[in-house]
């Protein structure tokens, strides 16, 4: 658990980022006052609109269907208004990306070089943005999920109607000749208010109708913040919801394609990660099994603090084999630091390293479901309360080390079982066995290879795992 003090410095943190939507508003400084900027996009250029707080978007040709509020618009489609993509985005392959990546040419060969398949332009400007796609495109290999348009429209609350959206997609797929924009980054870490739901799910509406095989994402908050496992600290302007409530209530809410969650366990630095960071987990893992959606997690690489240390590589690469344990499909840096200028920093090796060994684990898994997930050691409280399955109770494994994740995948089709086994010691290698109930033909996935290395037979495993790292070994 977080002291108090520490919860204060996060909620308030997490306050100042839901207030700002994450990111500055462009303002004018013309005259006594400031208004806000609209970012339209008409006849292919950019032009700016300025409101005040009385300006209101709603617009009765623009209403989506209250039946299905995330679906296509209402209005019959013309030929000017022909989609940009058909059919519905699903998953193809796993994405490990960074949050706030620049949008220059050579550090996009560098990000490239270091693993990353999939570009995030958080907070970025028009310029920017729509360079950081045409950069991609030349560079190759690197998806993008674009952001500027939707993201700042939703989060600052500005203005938008169908046909600021549709000129928006627009603009992106002239500049997309491959194709690689995935999806649009629409909120980030939005609370649950009436305004939210109505806003977020009319521009998914629109997204919907304009490129239908997009992804439409958004990030949810941690629960050390805004939404709290106890109650909702901030007052029911947000929404009179638990931490748990909130999840849910969004799922139901929006129905997303995916659901994402940014927690960065070494808030305070090195010394150790939040308590809540399990419990977080163990919800995002329970709900995106019952909602059937794909789970997708930031995870830290910098500071956040002020005057805290960055995170230890191993620390890092922790967190990513948590995520891969709990069923993430996609694992996000925030932040990236592998290129500052146009030139490699002095992190690019080890985040090269650890991508390289996470990737091809990850892929693997891709079309694997987690169904059973063991913390060993872990006190007997803790089952219900972060989501944990009960190693008593595995009719597969027998006994294992301590301090351990052991996360059982399936793949629907075979009765095979992955084990995904996890050292949660961050400073020492784990040594020792893992009991079987029964005899199996057991194998070793190997990242090198991408395939499976038998090693034996029999009702034991002997394991050996770096500090923070992973293996998976397939059971038949």
């Amino acid at each position: 658990m977080l002291n108090k003090g520490i919860r204060i410095i996060s909620l308030f943190m997490s306050l100042i980022l839901v207030l700002s939507g994450c990111m500055a508003v462009d303002t004018s400084s013309e005259g006594s006052s400031k208004k806000k900027v609209v970012y339209v996009i008409e006849d292919d250029e950019i032009n700016y609109y300025y409101s005040d707080s009385n300006n209101n978007s709603n617009n009765n040709n623009d209403n989506i269907n209250s039946s299905n509020p995330n679906g296509s618009s209402s209005n019959n489609t013309t030929e000017e208004d022909k989609p940009i993509s058909s059919g519905e985005w699903k998953q193809e392959r796993f994405y490990l990306s960074s949050c706030i990546v620049p949008n220059d040419y050579e550090s996009l060969v560098i990000y490239k070089e270091a693993g990353f398949n999939l570009a995030e332009g958080a907070g970025k400007g028009d310029d920017a943005a729509f360079d950081l796609v045409k950069n991609a495109n030349k560079v190759g290999g690197i998806y993008v999920l674009a952001n500027n348009k939707f993201r700042v429209t939703l989060d600052s609350g500005l203005a938008f109607n169908e046909k600021s959206v549709k000129n928006a997609v627009n603009k992106y797929a002239a500049l997309d000749t491959n194709r690689l924009i995935m999806g649009y980054t629409v909120w980030d870490e939005p609370v649950l208010n009436d305004d939210f739901f109505t806003r977020a799910n009319r521009m998914i509406g629109f997204l919907n109708k304009y490129d239908p095989n997009s992804l439409k994402f958004i990030n949810l908050l941690p629960s050390y913040g805004v939404y709290t496992w106890d109650s909702n600290e901030i007052g029911s302007a947000f929404g009179d919801y638990t931490y748990e409530e909130y999840v849910e209530e969004f799922i139901k809410g929006v129905n997303p394609q995916v659901v994402s969650l940014d927690y960065y366990p070494y808030l305070m630095g090195q010394a150790g990660y939040t308590g809540d960071w399990f419990r977080d987990m163990g919800l995002f893992r329970t709900l995106c099994s019952k909602y059937k959606k794909p789970f997708w997690y930031y995870y830290q690489v910098v500071p956040i603090a002020a005057g805290s240390a960055k995170p230890t590589t191993e620390q890092v690469l922790y967190q990513m084999y948590v995520g891969l344990a709990y069923g993430a499909k996609s694992l996000m840096a925030w932040n990236q630091d592998v290129s500052s200028g146009g030139k490699k920093t002095e992190y690019f090796e080890q985040t090269k390293a650890r991508n390289f060994e996470i990737m091809p684990v990850g892929t693997y898994l891709l079309d694997k479901t987690t169904t059973e997930i063991y913390h060993t050691g872990a006190a007997g409280n803790y089952y219900e309360k972060f989501y944990l399955d009960k190693l008593s109770d595995s009719n597969l494994i027998a006994s294992a080390p301590t301090n351990m994740i052991l996360s059982v995948f399936e793949d629907g089709k075979t009765n095979t079982k992955y084990l995904l086994v996890v050292n949660k010691d961050v400073n020492n290698s784990v040594k020792g066995e893992i009991k079987l109930k029964t005899n199996k033909n057991i194998g070793i996935f190997n990242r090198n290879t991408e395939i499976e290395d038998s090693i034996g037979s029999g009702d034991t495993i002997s394991i050996d795992i770096k500090p923070g790292g992973g293996e998976i070994y397939i059971l038949k």
